[in-house]
């Protein structure tokens, strides 16, 4: 399976509706979709990149800090 990381504003100018559940960046800027679920959208010559779904690369910008929120485990005993 592969994913595709757009833009709100990338959406918003293709037409497409961002689910309430869809996984966003921290900001809101950016949101994660399947790629076959926008395919129709994308074009030959779009620069979307898409991301095998185990991908090293896919998981540290989900884990990222635009992605993730890092909580603080400072555990003072």
């Amino acid at each position: 399976m592969k994913y595709v990381i757009v833009t709100t504003e990338w959406c918003l100018n293709h037409g497409i509706i961002i689910p309430i559940e869809a996984r966003k960046s921290l900001d809101g800027t950016k949101v994660i979709f399947h790629e076959e679920l926008i395919s129709p959208v994308i074009r030959e010559r779009s620069e979307i990149k898409s991301y095998l779904w185990d991908s090293e690369e896919l998981h540290e910008i989900l884990n990222s800090e635009e992605w993730t929120i890092k909580e603080n485990l400072n555990y003072d005993i």
